[in-house]
């Protein structure tokens, strides 16, 4: 199986079986690269998506929202990690 493919079939596998993604996250067998594959594929995908509602009104805004959907999903999942970590710690 490429790389590519095996990434792929990790973000697939977390939009139709979360349970199975979650063993196979405690279980070892998903590693930081397949963690980065689903990072970006979530960027592209939300960038589309942020290109797509801005383009109702000019380019520019399209290519804002394309830029600007990703940094605040990214951001707000990276946030909130690291405080249910902390709050783990307690």
């Amino acid at each position: 199986m490429s790389i590519l493919s095996r990434h792929i079939a990790t973000s697939l596998l977390v939009l139709r079986d979360g349970e199975t993604f979650s063993a196979r996250l405690l279980n070892g067998s998903i590693g930081f690269r397949d963690i980065a594959a689903l990072a970006a594929f979530t960027a592209l995908s939300t960038g589309v998506y942020g290109a797509v509602l801005g383009f109702w009104r000019s380019w520019t805004l399209a290519a804002y929202v394309a830029v600007k959907l990703p940094a605040v999903f990214l951001g707000t999942t990276l946030f909130v990690s690291v405080f249910n970590w902390t709050m783990a710690l307690k």
